[in-house]
């Protein structure tokens, strides 16, 4: 009981702190609730309104689906930035998209997009979520890790959002399957993305190694990588990335002079002219009553 009023709590937290609703808390008090009854009502999932005229599959539990309805767009920061960077001509990679915000957006935008989900009930999810939005065209899912090398890998699978890879790992209580993996390498030698996210709980580094050619190609801007050790900020600074903040409101981007904390998104950029050209001139969007 104390930790499920303790996750209570940190999600009210979270929702009133989100910059999309300062101007009205009780409104986003109101859609969690609102989820809250909504989603006790029935085991199957439901369609939400999230940007841009698209919508999510969402059930009880999805903790970054969820934070699209109390929010708008759950990673404010990161999401924003990709909202004015990208448009219809561009290519976007997922790497480890869940059950697909990040790629629904992206496509909401027009841009193609190639998502990796490892872990199969999330990835039947994913693929919920692009069919509902007649999005087959331009997002391409596949049920695959990426890591450093082509292969199998073993994964923790009923952990949500969590769900991570285990290189040494001898705890029986957790389930675990196993699945196959690729390099970005090995699978885009031809591709020119022009953003990618990594978000695979702790092996970033893998990911990153594996695409010492995917990185160094021209048309890659941007690189949105959750930072869970130093070792990753010090391979996107190697290969020529910065670390900077972003403000979607005032489409501000901000140096960062140092990466320190953990599980913190963090946008990595380079070619910061050709950026800062793209995010002035995308059109306005409107998210929960406010303008971006």
């Amino acid at each position: 009981m104390i930790r499920f009023m303790k996750n209570i709590l940190d999600t009210l937290k979270f929702i009133l702190k989100h910059p999309l609703n300062k101007k009205n808390p009780l409104g986003a008090l109101w859609r969690w609730f609102q989820w809250q009854v909504k989603s006790r009502l029935t085991k199957n999932p439901i369609a939400v309104p999230f940007f841009n005229n698209s919508q999510l599959l969402v059930n009880s539990g999805m903790t970054g689906a969820t934070g699209n309805i109390y929010c708008g767009l759950h990673d404010f920061e990161s999401m924003g930035f990709l909202v004015h960077l990208l448009n219809r001509d561009n290519t976007f990679v997922d790497v480890g998209a869940n059950v697909g915000s990040y790629s629904i957006l992206s496509a909401s935008l027009g841009a193609q997009s190639y998502s990796f989900e490892p872990i199969l009930k999330a990835y039947n999810s994913l693929k919920d979520n692009i069919k509902l939005n007649s999005y087959d065209s331009i997002v391409t899912p596949f049920n695959m890790a990426v890591s450093d090398n082509d292969g199998i890998v073993k994964m923790s699978c009923d952990l949500d959002t969590v769900n991570r890879v285990f290189e040494n790992n001898n705890d029986d209580s957790l389930n675990t399957v196993e699945v196959e993996s690729k390099t970005l390498d090995s699978l885009f030698p031809n591709l020119n993305p022009i953003a990618i996210k990594i978000d695979v709980e702790g092996f970033e580094d893998q990911v990153i190694q594996g695409g010492k050619n995917f990185f160094q190609k021209n048309s890659l801007l941007a690189a949105i990588v959750e930072i869970n050790q130093q070792s990753t900020h010090r391979l996107m600074t190697e290969i020529g990335f910065s670390p900077f903040s972003y403000d979607p409101f005032h489409r501000k981007l901000s140096p960062i002079k140092s990466v320190v904390k953990e599980n913190l998104n963090v946008l990595y950029l380079r070619d910061l002219s050709s950026i800062e050209q793209r995010i002035n001139s995308s059109p306005k969007f409107k998210i929960l009553g406010q303008v971006i």
